[in-house]
């Protein structure tokens, strides 16, 4: 049995379900297992406010639980025809994401692979708490899927997702390195592309604090000195850090918005997976959940891996 794993968390949708290529593609990059895992929970059976049903029967609960069980086997089994991974499944009971996150911190998976929302009974949960909750907290990188179009009318297509181009978002700090070193193990041959991307931001954008709505916007370095500081960054992370005949292009962005940067850099190249830390330094510095790691998220239209390096809580 191999060390590493990939959980899948999922919750009965076809829209749960398109995060399974995407784990399978990893998990056959990693030679992992797979883990399939659902949460019998309490609270979307509650009627909010109603103390006649304030509580679940356990008939009930062991109802939910064995439906998930079945649901599970099937997948695996349909998953069969996909992949030759191991498969295990696991129906947890509780609260949807306190419950994922504990067995997250039991199990230690290598990586979570989910969609960024479901639907159906567990939705609002998978999109509020879920998927939020594990970017923030969880020890562990999280890929993070954003299925296009109506997926809940769209029968299974499981093949196992290839990454033709990754971009990686670096600045030099050492938090960036290990998105750049997540990136190389995704990289089984040379036929896939590695783009580097350094963001640079010659000008610092200001508002009037005695003038509302009154900006302005002061240069940072000199014209063209933080350009060459970022392309001799690129050069010596690509030396020191990419195996030597991987394909790796270098790419300077520019512009007042990190986040806008990296989404256009994502649509120029076409890339097809987005791999970058929480936070780092100078442009990736302040890249809380709440600002450059969120507006990539929400605004790719392709899976974005994300991770919160070594110490960080």
């Amino acid at each position: 049995m191999t060390d590493m794993s990939i959980l899948v968390p999922l919750d009965g949708s076809l829209f749960a379900e398109k995060a399974l290529g995407h784990a399978i593609g990893v998990a056959a990059s990693l030679g992992a297992r797979l883990e399939l895992v659902s949460v019998a929970p309490a609270l979307h059976l509650i009627a909010v406010g109603d103390p006649a049903v304030a509580s679940i029967p356990p008939s009930v609960l062991e109802e939910e639980k064995w439906r998930l069980e079945e649901y599970l086997v099937n997948v695996r089994e349909k998953l069969a025809s996909f992949s030759n991974c191991e498969i295990d499944t696991v129906v947890l009971e509780g609260d949807v994401p306190q419950t994922i996150e504990g067995h997250v911190a039991n199990t230690r998976p290598s990586m979570i692979v989910m969609s960024s929302h479901g639907r159906g009974a567990l939705s609002r949960l998978w999109l509020g708490s879920v998927a939020d909750q594990l970017v923030r907290h969880a020890n562990v990188p999280v890929l993070i899927v954003k299925p296009n179009g109506d997926a809940d009318g769209v029968e299974e297509d499981w093949e196992a997702a290839k990454f033709n181009k990754i971009l990686v978002p670096v600045d030099g700090s050492p938090l960036s390195k290990e998105g750049l070193d997540w990136a190389v193990r995704f990289i089984g041959t040379t036929e896939t592309e590695l783009h580097l991307a350094w963001n640079v931001q010659p000008q610092h954008v200001y508002e009037s604090p005695y003038f509302p709505g009154v900006s302005g916007a002061v240069p940072v370095l000199p014209d063209g000195i933080a350009e060459d500081l970022a392309r001799t960054g690129l050069r010596k992370l690509r030396d020191e850090s990419v195996p030597e005949g991987l394909p790796t292009e270098l790419h300077v962005l520019t512009g007042p918005s990190v986040a806008t940067g990296i989404l256009d850099c994502v649509d120029g190249i076409g890339a097809d997976l987005i791999v970058m830390a929480t936070h780092g330094r100078g442009g990736l510095a302040r890249a809380t959940l709440g600002s450059v790691a969120d507006k990539v998220v929400r605004g790719a239209t392709v899976p974005v891996l994300l991770m919160k390096g070594h110490g960080e809580s």
